[in-house]
């Protein structure tokens, strides 16, 4: 797979909560507070996104902050560098207390689902439910029924994610038994006949694991988050060219901004030379 072969099935998207969903759906789900991107009206399209539409995924997931409750996977990984950091042992009183002030952190947060839905409804547009297979979807799935994920799974891909960046951010402060660090999506390897030869490929069982494979793709190459100089904005730099990225050195989200802070230290300059 490269980055721009992935089939996706887009439709359009709402959030409902467990309650609204029809009784012979709801039977099945176990937090019934829990919300759920919904696929309602027409039936999806096939598409193939763009780089950039996944590069974009990247980031907003990137940004997106999670729920309170347990301590996410990227919070586990910052306290494993900050234990490497303090030179503790696993067994010790301090890490305990260590363990125990980021478990209360994390609890204290509400699980609040607010950013997540509203990522969720922006990303689906341009690559669908993350838990469908692009090359399996079909029919067999009863008339009137409709497609939908809890938005635990978009939690779980948006913590994979942070949890990436941060680690390659702090790798070189890590102990040696976190230079393996497990991704939790699913890729088959395949083999694929054809006239040239044979030939292997790595396939990832859904989207979701297809976003997290582009997204491991993009932490290997060196792309890096960064904000604007003139807006404060996120954006994308280094790694491959192509797509939304920037240049490694780049200090601005676009060129509006580039052009907007220069014009404006060009004027401070004027005025300072007036005095």
């Amino acid at each position: 797979m490269t980055d721009l072969d992935w089939t996706c099935w887009v439709g359009r998207y709402e959030i409902r909560r467990a309650s609204e969903l029809p009784d012979d759906w709801r039977k099945y789900e176990r937090d019934k507070k829990m919300p759920y991107l919904v696929e309602v009206d027409a039936p999806a399209k096939e598409v193939i996104p763009s780089r950039d539409q996944w590069d974009m995924a990247v980031l907003r997931l990137l940004k997106t902050k999670l729920p309170g409750g347990d301590i996410s996977r990227s919070g586990l990984l910052e306290l494993r560098a900050e234990m490497a950091r303090l030179n503790l042992r696993r067994d010790s009183e301090e890490y305990a207390a260590l363990w125990e002030r980021k478990h209360k952190e994390a609890s204290n947060r509400p699980a609040d689902y607010t950013d997540i839905e509203k990522s969720a409804l922006d990303i689906s547009s341009h690559l669908g439910l993350l838990g469908i297979r692009g090359s399996q979807r079909s029919d067999r799935f009863p008339k009137g029924y409709m497609q939908h994920e809890s938005l635990d799974r978009w939690t779980r891909h948006a913590d994979e994610i942070q949890t990436m960046f941060f680690g390659r951010d702090v790798h070189k402060s890590l102990p040696d038994y976190l230079n393996y660090w497990p991704i939790h999506g699913q890729l088959d390897l395949t083999l694929s006949y054809g006239p040239g030869g044979v030939f292997m490929r790595l396939v990832p069982r859904d989207t979701g694991s297809a976003l997290l494979y582009h997204a491991a793709q993009m932490v290997t190459n060196g792309t890096k988050v960064q904000s604007c100089e003139q807006c404060g904005s996120p954006f994308l730099s280094g790694g491959d060219a192509g797509g939304g990225k920037r240049r490694r050195d780049a200090r601005f989200c676009k060129d509006e901004c580039r052009w907007t802070h220069n014009n404006a230290m060009r004027g401070k300059a004027t005025r300072k030379r007036k005095l």
